[in-house]
């Protein structure tokens, strides 16, 4: 039965999910640091990389997400410079020509597309971005009163396929149901319990980084407001 993987906790809590060492292709900078969770037959991977140095790629082989557990990493580019602290988050684009430096040693969490997605690109995600209305859960999903949701589409690919962005909602319950998309959530704010088809439940708070597989029966149940960044991938689009 598939089941949301736990990819991080905050504090450095321990967590039961394997790492296995992999890379994400041809010119993967970091092949010999890269320890992947998940990794699907649809060209999107999750893990975690631990690194200390300086490279530089001419054209950076995927588009990354990068969430900063520990230390920091400088990015530049051409016309950007960006300094990424842990609780921090950074997405650099496939084709871009970047500089990356930890200070000291930096570990991070990454949610990676090799697709066509963005164009060259180096951006900084704004955990504390203003959020606009968005849709609520289908009504024939919800076990509770309707939730008020609101979201902020930071980047996506051409198709809308892979959107990366900030969500929000008031608390409310959902059924189990297929997951409809592939997700990386990192909570900024609240709490949540997901719980899958086995019955296998998790509580993740802030701090705390989870991935749910596309077509993993999951449940939702918060109770207090929840913040989140997301990375997905859709199949719909």
């Amino acid at each position: 039965m598939n089941s949301f993987i736990t990819l991080s906790r905050a504090g450095a809590a321990p967590s039961d999910t394997r790492f296995t060492p992999g890379n994400l292709g041809a010119g993967d900078p970091f092949v010999a640091q890269r320890l992947i969770a998940w990794s699907g037959p649809d060209s999107m991977s999750v893990g975690r990389v631990t690194w200390s140095g300086s490279l530089t790629q001419a054209g950076f082989p995927h588009t990354e997400l990068i969430i900063v557990e520990k230390g920091a990493l400088i990015l530049d580019d051409s016309g950007t410079s960006l300094r990424i602290a842990a609780g921090e988050a950074a997405v650099i684009g496939r084709g871009s020509a970047v500089r990356i430096h930890a200070e000291n040693e930096a570990s991070w969490i990454f949610c990676a597309v090799s697709a066509a997605v963005p164009a060259p690109m180096l951006q900084r995600v704004n955990l504390a971005a203003e959020l606009a209305p968005s849709p609520p859960p289908a009504a024939d999903v919800l076990l509770s009163a309707e939730p008020q949701c609101r979201q902020n589409p930071e980047c996506s690919d051409k198709p809308g396929r892979t959107r990366i962005g900030i969500w929000d909602s008031t608390p409310y319950t959902r059924k189990q149901v297929p997951h409809r998309v592939n997700e990386l959530m990192y909570i900024l704010e609240g709490s949540v319990t997901l719980t899958d088809g086995s019955g296998h439940a998790g509580v993740f708070g802030r701090g705390d980084c989870v991935f749910v597989p596309h077509q993993t029966p999951c449940s939702w149940h918060s109770t207090v407001p929840v913040r989140k960044l997301y990375c997905v991938q859709d199949f719909e689009s």
